[in-house]
């Protein structure tokens, strides 16, 4: 039997690197054939992260040559769909599509509030249940987050399930901090689109760094800047990540206080706990459930954010304590060797 897997992204699309192309080894265990087939390349998410938007003529030739590929599908194919088949086109036309054929739905983030609470009324009228349709005729629906479980129910979907998005615990390692006297480093984890999160903290920071010493670590985002506070900046590379992140101190995940980031799935505080590091992330959302007392601080304000950061700041022994609690937690519940073989058998079950 032959997998299809309609991804959103080539592989430096965050979402579809994690939740597809570093599974794929369990993809193959269950499938004679694995196919997979982006809808975005890498070359337009550069164009996206460099602010430029996406080209044009690309993304048409790409939305038909996704529209050839679902047709000429066989029916006893499996389809893999991230989010869905084109975004921005009405559900009746990919319901069609899809009509007969087994296809399972994944989500990592809050599309359908894309559609549901865009400031275009035409767009609202248009799309505001379009997800909804495509969760409640597909076989099953595969969602990161608490937030995007209970939309899916909410749809009228019978058939949902919570699968966090995951690390490799073999990839991931923890490493044994200095015990003299380096400085600490603060590490965040993303893309130039997510930058902007770290702006809630800006002015912690810049407090922070006029209290103590540390090192703010900066992957993903080489052109940010803090007045003030001391920084580090690296590109983001499949082959650098860990090593810098567990290379650091304390991982730190703000957010928004919006629809949209409350079905975000915590994967930056996954990344950090696997290598052993404290966090602090905001109260929102995933990360509600992903952080405890064991592992690090939720913050909703900036005393918060600040009591947090500067308690981890000071006390190397709180963040080795809490680094190793943290790790033990990723390894128990949030690692591919525990997800894949759960995805394989909704897709062996379909």
């Amino acid at each position: 039997m032959k997998l299809v897997v309609l991804n959103r992204y080539d592989e430096l699309g965050a979402s579809s690197r994690v939740r597809f192309y570093d599974l794929y080894a369990y993809f193959m265990e269950g499938f004679d054939e694995v196919v997979s087939h982006p809808l975005i390349s890498n070359n337009q998410l550069r164009r996206l992260y460099q602010g430029k938007g996406y080209s044009f003529i690309p993304l048409i030739y790409a939305y038909f040559k996704r529209l050839f590929l679902v047709i000429s599908a066989s029916q006893n194919d499996i389809l893999f769909i991230e989010k869905e088949l084109f975004p921005y086109i009405p559900a009746w036309f990919e319901l069609f599509l899809l009509r007969k054929r087994k296809y399972i739905l994944d989500y990592d983030d809050s599309i359908f509030h894309n559609y549901d609470l865009n400031t275009s009324l035409f767009i609202k009228k248009l799309l505001g249940r379009k997800i909804d349709m495509l969760m409640l005729n597909a076989q099953k629906v595969l969602c990161g987050s608490h937030y995007l479980l209970e939309r899916a129910i909410a749809s009228g979907s019978k058939k949902n399930y919570l699968i966090p998005t995951v690390v490799s615990a073999k990839k991931y390692i923890k490493v044994s901090k200095d015990t003299g006297q380096g400085v600490p480093v603060i590490v965040w984890i993303g893309t130039p689109k997510t930058i902007k999160y770290v702006n809630i903290i800006k002015e912690v920071l810049k407090k922070l760094a006029a209290e103590t010493e540390f090192i703010f670590r900066i992957i993903g985002a080489h052109t940010f800047e803090i007045e003030g506070v001391k920084l580090e900046r690296f590109e983001w590379s499949a082959k650098e990540e860990v090593k810098l992140i567990a290379g650091s101190d304390i991982g730190i995940m703000p957010l928004e206080n919006t629809p949209w980031e409350k079905g975000k799935c915590g994967y930056k505080l996954i990344q950090y706990m696997a290598c052993g590091l404290p966090v602090v992330g905001s109260a929102i959302g995933e990360n509600n459930y992903i952080i405890d007392e064991t592992c690090g601080f939720l913050a909703s304000t900036d005393d918060e954010w600040h009591a947090a950061l500067l308690t981890l700041l000071k006390n190397q022994t709180l963040r080795e304590k809490m680094g190793n609690n943290g790790r033990k937690k990723v390894i128990a519940s949030y690692t591919d060797e525990v997800v894949g073989p759960q995805i394989l058998m909704h897709l062996n079950q379909v």
